[in-house]
């Protein structure tokens, strides 16, 4: 039996930086972020090797030193080249790996995958929406090819920073406005009673990668820069013979490492460069026509060869280390030449801003809290301009940009889990046995109301026809509803689904009305699924049986009731009721249409009655695990958010 959740990690896999966030238990306990490197919490994306078969994380610039690189590796699974695919997929085995030998609390069993934890990885809000299936898909390649079996869900980048700021008292009927700045895209995300509006989303291909591919390339337009790379990269084609083979070649040298190395040293630069600005106060108001200076450090950048070559390979070709102290290249920007540098990048981000604004108002929407995520959102320059556009918004930005959607992944996760036993627990204590037995009798009635008039009142025709001939008549036909009887088959399923369907809908709607304090309407789910009937009993319906008494117990009812109502009989005729005596044809018509009523009546149907106790509570645990099951996969579907669920159900079991 799997045990219950003790703890609930949440992991970022950005294109530049990962993190991995932990909260214990249910009970507002404190998020706290897992050392995924000794001293570093946060880490960069990326692996490097000395012989490309065993990988480690980087962990410091020396690691860049080390002839085999990989970074921004990540991206949906079916665009994945065979290169990228290992890279992530090493990654997440490496990433998985650091939280379990840095948490001593967590269980993990590799053989069964049971674990007293589970995982919540984050992924680019575009792919959702690109393709439903690549959040499903990414899900599945950490759990089957990087083997993290206790990742659970998947969860929209956008959705978890909306999440880590959400406060079911404060933030469940805002409007509100989700900008996660990231590497590559912006998404634009907003939501309305806690759900997304699709229509709404924007997600432009511009990301803050901009700047450090902007530092990059200026660097590579220096052709002594260029000649030093390509020295680098000469240097190092011996640690791939298979590449390049034993000897070096004259052209066509691959420097993807060397550039790939500057590149995430100007990331460093630009991060250093922002990390210490403040963000504004909440209640600052920004004038449109004053350009927010931001930060005041100058903007420092040193490339040199040390930094992109093994210091073995240098002094094995020249004999000393004076190259390695030679620069490739060396940038200092003031902040406005840097500021100058990116102006474009920040007019188009800015506009993007507008377009969305704009979109937002012809539909009527005016977001009252706007969040700013990804950690591109420390500029403070964007903070100001956002804040100029949305001027009547409270407009956040988050202090800790770095953990937005790795804390915004765990607490999701955690309240899912939370509403979601709720539900079950609402589901667990249902009568299900009540539940087929009610929805037996239902559509019995409606058999009756369909099935059974055409009979009667044929026979009401005959000249000798007493009421007992109709008891025989009618115990013969209820005999008939039954699982072969395909008619009735159908009214019984479709009546079950009808009364389950309600039960399962309420529970949900009620679990995250209780746990997220928002309202979501379920009245319109389905239930694929095949309710189990009863056979009756063989000779139920036998003269004598019990069956068959409950149905003569019915026929004197209506005879009773006609000697207490002399409405019911013909002028001036008055009897003492008896099954047995034959009736002229007026009686058998009054005996037809009440019986007839009273089989269609829930109340008075004998149904039920013939439900053998053992049996009833064998199709009812049967019945429990089939809808616990598809209760989970509806919760997971129609839940707050579209989070992708992993095919092991994440329903408790008691």
């Amino acid at each position: 039996m799997p045990k219950e959740p003790k703890f609930f990690i949440g992991i970022d896999i950005g294109h530049g930086e990962t993190s991995a966030s932990r909260i214990p238990g249910y009970h507002d306990q404190k998020i706290s972020h897992i050392p995924l490197i000794d001293g570093q919490e946060k880490i960069i994306s990326a692996i490097c090797s000395n012989d490309g078969r065993e990988w480690s994380l980087v962990a410091s610039p020396t690691d860049l030193l080390k002839p085999h690189i990989r970074c921004t590796f990540k991206n949906q699974v079916n665009k994945l080249n065979e290169e990228n695919r290992e890279a992530l997929r090493e990654f997440g085995k490496l990433i998985f790996k650091r939280i379990l030998e840095k948490d001593d609390e967590l269980e993990y069993d590799p053989v069964t995958g049971e674990a007293n934890f589970v995982i919540c990885i984050a992924c680019p809000t575009q792919w959702r929406k690109d393709d439903s299936s690549a959040p499903d898909e990414y899900l599945n390649f950490f759990r089957n090819e990087a083997d993290i079996l206790p990742a659970k869900m998947c969860i929209n980048e956008s959705d978890a920073a909306f999440f880590t700021h959400y406060n079911k008292e404060y933030s469940a009927g805002k409007d509100t406005l989700v900008i996660d700045l990231g590497s590559s895209t912006t998404d634009f995300t907003i939501y309305q009673n806690g759900k997304v509006i699709p229509d709404l989303c924007l997600s432009p291909q511009i990301g803050a990668s901009r700047i450090e591919k902007s530092v990059t390339n200026l660097i590579l337009q220096d052709e002594e820069a260029r000649a030093k790379i390509l020295e680098a990269a000469r240097l190092r084609h011996q640690y791939k013979p298979d590449k390049y083979g034993p000897d070096v070649p004259d052209v066509d040298i691959d420097t993807q490492d060397e550039t790939m190395a500057i590149s995430m040293l100007a990331r460093k630069a630009k991060e250093n460069f922002f990390s210490d600005e403040p963000p504004l106060p909440h209640d600052y108001k920004p004038d449109p026509d004053i350009d927010y200076p931001g930060g005041s450090d100058d903007y420092d950048l040193r490339i040199v060869m040390k930094n992109l070559v093994p210091k073995q390979l240098w002094l094995k070709k020249h004999n000393d280390d004076k190259g390695l102290r030679t620069d490739i290249a060396y940038i200092s920007l003031s902040h406005d030449e840097f500021i100058d540098m990116i102006r474009n990048f920040r007019i188009e981000l800015l506009e993007d801003v507008k377009i969305n604004a704009h979109k937002l108002e012809d539909y009527g929407v005016s977001p009252e809290l706007v969040i700013l995520s990804g950690g591109a959102s420390r500029m403070n320059f964007f903070q100001h301009d956002v804040m100029s556009v949305f001027q009547d918004a409270e407009v956040k930005r988050d202090n800790a940009p770095a953990w937005v959607v790795s804390d915004g992944a765990a607490k999701y996760i955690q309240e899912h889990y939370k509403a979601l036993n709720k539900m079950v627990d609402e589901l667990q204590q249902a009568d299900y046995g009540k539940l087929l037995v009610d929805s037996d009798i239902e559509a019995t009635c409606e058999a009756t109301r369909q099935l059974i008039p055409p009979i009667l009142e044929e026979l009401t025709g005959y000249y000798d026809y007493n009421a007992k001939l109709f008891v025989d008549t009618v115990a013969e036909f209820i005999k008939t509803l039954d699982p072969d009887n395909p008619q009735y088959y159908e009214l019984f399923q479709s009546q079950a689904k009808k009364n389950l369907q309600h039960k399962v809908g309420l529970a949900i709607s009620k679990a995250i009305k209780d746990v997220f304090n928002i309202d979501i309407d379920l009245s319109d789910i389905k239930l694929s699924i095949e309710f189990p009937m009863a056979q009756w009993p063989a000779g139920y319906f036998t003269r004598g049986q019990q069956g068959y008494r409950a149905v003569e117990s019915i026929v004197t009812r209506i005879g009773n009731s006609m000697l207490e109502d002399d409405s019911l009989l013909p002028n001036d005729y008055h009897l003492a009721f008896n099954l047995n005596k034959s009736r002229n044809q007026a009686e058998r018509q009054i005996i037809a249409k009440n019986l007839c009523e009273s089989l269609s009546n829930a109340e008075q149907n004998p149904l039920g009655i013939g439900w053998n106790g053992e049996y009833l509570n064998t199709l009812t645990v049967k019945l429990k695990e089939m809808v616990l099951e598809l209760a989970g996969q509806i919760f997971n579907e129609r839940g707050l958010f579209q989070a992708s669920v992993s095919a092991s159900s994440p329903a408790k079991n008691k």
